[in-house]
């Protein structure tokens, strides 16, 4: 299914005012196998795994004792 410009432009939009962007790089060839990974595991993606990995770092990292 073929998406409008109007909508694509509706979209990036959206996504413009409600998400900011991180850009992750990896080892070549990384990409692919940790996506897998996360897939596997049962993630419903790599973003959501990210995510929830780097909030509970923090969490771990910021834990007062």
């Amino acid at each position: 299914m073929s998406v409008s410009p109007a909508q694509q432009k509706a979209v990036n939009k959206y996504l413009s005012n409600t998400f900011d962007d991180i850009k992750l790089r990896v080892p070549k060839g990384k990409r692919e196998e940790y996506k897998r990974i996360v897939s596997d595991l049962g993630y419903e993606s790599f973003n959501s795994f990210m995510l929830q990995a780097l909030d509970e770092k923090i969490a771990r990292e910021t834990r007062q004792e």
